[in-house]
């Protein structure tokens, strides 16, 4: 199954060389160390935050940036003959990446995770009552899903647009949903994301302190993005129960050039098409692969967040039929 574009005729890795922080000068060339060499080029560096902007030149998101942790360039490289900053330059990134090193970790508590459970289900009364009388899934649609399809479903595309409307976070909706389609490790609102659901005993959080300081500022405060979160699984959670569906199966399939590790709980992507699953996985013994999984799996609809039936983004450049989960267990290898 294929689901990204790619060049057939890609260089090999010889025309490049390695991406580390003396790469970090704005107008170099070069391509993500991904299975498909996405290509791009360094557009900017923000010295506050030590982050470069990724300007992407090729594939679904040609146009669109990525913003990346400047620790992060050894996933990248570059052309050969790259411009190199000075020693002192390099030192002073360096050191500023030294002082954003600091682990936050937050494990998600049993005694706040069973609060948030009650504030969803509180919410999922608003919710039902909000389907039976305003809803075009339920007045227009059929009430029913079909698990296997290969696309979401318009009526709940509108549902959703209009209780996160009605919730007041819609504003949180559209740029989450936009960001994890692009790419849910780029700049920090993802990441804001994460460490809420980690304050509400919905996962765990072990990663750097964030490095913006606006991170939980307007629209992101903690108090929307609380209330975003239990809107938003009230959401889901509603619409697959009126389904039938108390649960549902899930793939997901991952290859890497790295190393062998351990998956904590956290948002996680997986898809309801086991084909998807498959295409990111590789057992080719001529790829240069070390490590490769396909899982199926069966999971509890209460630990949904965002699925591509009720996500229009999800349906736009990629069909990758994707789930975001709360991964309450872990993936051990």
């Amino acid at each position: 199954m294929v689901l990204h574009q790619k060049n057939e005729n890609k260089l090999s890795d010889s025309y490049f060389e390695n991406g580390t922080l003396y790469h970090i000068v704005p107008g170099n060339k070069g391509r993500v160390l991904d299975g498909r060499r996405t290509p791009g080029f360094i557009e900017k560096y923000d010295d506050e935050s030590a982050m470069f902007i990724w300007r992407i030149t090729d594939f679904e998101d040609k146009g669109k940036y990525w913003e990346v942790a400047v620790e992060e360039i050894s996933a990248y490289q570059f052309e050969k003959n790259s411009k190199k900053l000075t020693h002192a330059k390099m030192e002073k990134i360096e050191s500023k990446c030294k002082m954003l090193s600091e682990e936050l970790v937050i494990y998600g508590s049993q005694s706040e995770y069973k609060r948030t459970l009650k504030l969803i289900e509180e919410e999922k009364y608003k919710t039902k009552n909000w389907f039976i009388s305003q809803s075009q899934f339920v007045s227009l649609g059929e009430s029913q899903l079909d698990i296997k399809s290969s696309v979401g479903l318009q009526f709940l595309y509108n549902d959703l647009i209009s209780y996160m409307d009605t919730c007041g976070v819609l504003d949180l909706e559209t740029k989450t949903a936009n960001q994890y389609l692009l790419n849910p490790y780029s700049g920090e609102w993802i990441k804001g994301l994460r460490i809420v659901m980690a304050e509400m005993g919905l996962i765990d959080f072990n990663e750097k302190i964030p490095r913006t300081k606006d991170i939980f500022e307007g629209i992101g405060s903690k108090e929307k993005r609380r209330k975003y979160i239990i809107c938003r699984m009230a959401f889901v959670q509603t619409f697959f129960e009126l389904s039938g569906y108390k649960e549902v199966q899930l793939f997901r399939g991952m290859t890497t050039e790295g190393t062998l590790f351990e998956k904590s709980r956290t948002l996680l992507s997986a898809s309801f098409n086991p084909e998807v699953g498959k295409a990111f996985s590789n057992i080719d013994r001529n790829e240069q692969i070390t490590f490769s999984y396909l899982i199926k799996f069966t999971y509890s609809i209460k630990n949904l967040f965002m699925t591509f039936f009720e996500t229009e983004a999800f349906n736009e450049r990629y069909q990758e039929q994707e789930a975001v989960i709360l991964y309450r267990d872990k993936f051990t290898f």
